[in-house]
């Protein structure tokens, strides 16, 4: 995951251009590798909660 959504993340972040679900997503997987969170449905609610999407 760090490779191509961590690369707009961080090209996002050159250019001053907002990219709230690839830094979201990114951070999630960064997470579930480090064995903080289990790969598991319950990340698609976080994932909402992270970029502000109300269900």
């Amino acid at each position: 995951m760090e490779h191509i959504p961590g690369v707009v993340s961080r090209r996002g972040r050159e250019l001053g251009i907002p990219t709230p679900f690839n830094d979201a997503v990114v951070e999630i997987d960064r997470q579930i590798n480090a064995g903080e969170r289990r790969m598991d449905a319950s990340n698609l609610e976080l994932l909402k909660t992270m970029v502000g999407v109300r269900s």
